[in-house]
């Protein structure tokens, strides 16, 4: 029997932990039905009262879960740490998560099945995530929805854009490097599949970094135009120190893992010349917003900045922004309706 270990990295969470370790354990339950689950928070570089509401939340639940505090304050490192923990209690699958998301109903079990899927049909132990859907409240501003155009449904997912629901086998699972050198760690883990499976997709055409149907994750976005560009010039400096981890393949990372977003006009055909203007416009503005956050992090980057811990996007976290089942859209058997697009496995 398989078994399933869920690491949550989590830093200074105390006063949103809580309510979204909540979200998570309404998908842990279900793991836990059909495989022996696990979760391990690994608490970093925190204070005394963010660890006590933390170990509060971690020692209620009803799902087997344990905490890992470390002093050392980093992503990366702390998803090391857990899923080292994984290995040492003998658990074959990891699921890393982030700690302040809410999902679709059902994604956390819809991805393990996938992984296990691709094992059983394609012998390989590939990589799985998940669909990204910002959240909207009423009243959003004008920031918050231009920044929302990466990821509306019409959109196609970016083929990095693995974020915080990342599932393998954990054999597969890549040793993240230092905090300190500002590498994403979902950039790299792709990267690292990538460089494993570069035969594969030269000879078929196909590389099994898999985002199944069903499989959602809700998340928000940053308040005010100032953090939002901070926020996008940490990711893109952490996307590209990514690609630089492996000179030997930056070139065809950058090719294959394109930041790519574009305005399907076919799925959305023109309402109205107004409304075609303001559409044309607000996408006008994502795109120079996008183009300036690259601007500033590829200088960077080349300047020998080492990382941008500044731009952490405070106001993301805790936001009040639905439940789990005000979020999804439910379909037979309680699953998340069918997005727009096919699921598919990362391909040009």
């Amino acid at each position: 029997m398989h078994k399933v270990c869920i690491v949550v990295p989590t830093y200074a969470s105390g006063r949103y932990f809580a309510a979204s370790f909540r979200e998570l354990l309404g998908e842990a339950r279900e793991l836990a039905a059909r495989f022996e689950t696990l979760i391990v928070v690994v608490l970093n570089g925190s204070s005394r009262a963010d660890e006590q509401e933390v170990r509060r939340a971690v020692e209620a639940s009803d799902v087997p879960a344990r905490l890992i505090v470390t002093p050392e304050a980093g992503k990366n490192g702390a998803i090391n740490r857990g899923v080292a923990a994984c290995v040492e209690l003998g658990f074959d699958i990891v699921h890393v998560v982030d700690d302040d998301q809410r999902y679709a109903p059902g994604t956390l079990l819809i991805n393990v099945r996938a992984l296990l899927g691709m094992r059983e049909r394609l012998n390989v132990d590939g990589l799985v995530g998940s669909r990204h859907i910002a959240v909207l409240g009423r009243g959003a501003s004008p920031i918050e929805r231009l920044a929302s155009l990466a990821f509306e449904e019409r959109e196609e997912a970016p083929k990095f854009c693995i974020g915080g629901s990342m599932c393998t086998f954990v054999e597969a699972f890549p040793k993240l490097p230092p905090d300190g050198q500002g590498i994403a760690d979902d950039a790299f883990v792709c990267n690292a599949f990538y460089a494993r499976f570069r035969d594969l997709y030269r000879t078929t055409g196909i590389l099994p970094i898999v985002f199944p149907r069903g499989s959602t994750v809700y998340f928000n976005v940053a308040l005010d135009l100032a953090e939002y560009e901070r926020q996008q010039v940490r990711i893109r400096y952490g996307v590209l120190a990514g690609y630089r981890a492996f000179p030997e393949l930056e070139q065809e990372l950058r090719a294959y893992f394109t930041w790519k977003f574009h305005c399907d006009s076919e799925t959305h055909p023109p309402r109205s010349l107004l409304r075609d203007l303001v559409e044309l416009g607000r996408w006008r503005a994502f795109r120079w917003l996008r183009a300036r956050a690259n601007s500033k992090a590829e200088a960077r980057l080349n300047a020998g900045v080492s990382g941008v811990p500044w731009s952490v996007a405070g106001s993301t976290k805790g936001r009040a922004g639905g439940s789990r089942a005000g979020l999804a859209r439910p379909g037979p058997g309680g699953a998340e309706a069918p997005a727009p697009s096919a699921p598919h496995v990362a391909a040009r």
